[in-house]
């Protein structure tokens, strides 16, 4: 799937790179009436504030700043309306599932060698375990921890966190960390922001999506 090995390749080689990854229910949130819907397998509701948020971050442009926006086939209205706010023409637009569906083993067995001796910080819910993480050659060295339910909620006690430069923060948060991914690289372009998602769910919370069970229907552009 298209980027995925652009992406890790520039993580391996020291370039700093950052993927915020917008998908059907992120769309959703965005293209409903504030407040009315809940995303996020029901852990987040948008309010204007997260929509708004998340408007500008699939809106941002940088480089090295990767948006993936849902499928043509699957999502074809969702995929317009992203395709549109990103700009048809962006140079680092890619799928929101580059990281799971078909890429799902390929990109878990190559982070940890591309993110190689690099600080990594994690972001997620407080339940995940990140020791099992070393079996993916990926050594944590900080666990931020947000609440299970609306964990956007803590928005505005870590936004203006600042990195030393060089790190890799990857990031399991919900919406949160689409916007996330697009404050932080935008003030600290010399760091790597990865909105991995699910990725590692199977591992750090024993929990499996169809993603991870190859029970998900089958797509020529995204599965």
């Amino acid at each position: 799937m298209q980027k995925v090995d652009e992406i890790l390749d520039k993580l391996d080689g020291g370039v700093p790179v950052s993927l915020a990854r917008f998908n059907d229910g992120e769309m959703s949130g965005i293209m409903s009436p504030a407040g009315t819907k809940t995303v996020a397998r029901g852990d987040q509701k948008v309010g204007m504030d997260l929509k708004y948020r998340l408007l500008a971050a699939l809106s941002h442009k940088q480089k090295n700043y990767y948006k993936g926006i849902p499928c043509p086939v699957c999502y074809p209205r969702f995929h317009n309306e992203a395709k549109m706010l990103s700009n048809p023409d962006y140079k680092y637009l890619t799928y929101a599932v580059v990281n799971t569906n078909r890429n799902w083993e390929y990109f878990r067995d190559r982070l940890g060698p591309a993110i190689g001796d690099k600080r990594v910080i994690w972001v997620s819910g407080e339940d995940q375990n990140v020791d099992v993480l070393k079996n993916f050659d990926i050594n944590v060295s900080h666990h931020i921890k947000l609440p299970l339910k609306n964990a956007f909620g803590k928005y505005y006690e870590i936004k203006n966190d600042q990195f030393d430069g060089g790190e890799v923060v990857l990031l399991s948060c919900g919406p949160l960390g689409r916007v996330l991914v697009w404050n932080w690289f935008s003030e600290n372009p010399d760091t790597s922001f990865l909105e991995i998602g699910s990725t590692f769910d199977p591992y750090t919370r024993n929990v499996w999506h169809r993603c991870h069970l190859g029970t998900l229907p089958a797509c020529e552009k995204c599965n």
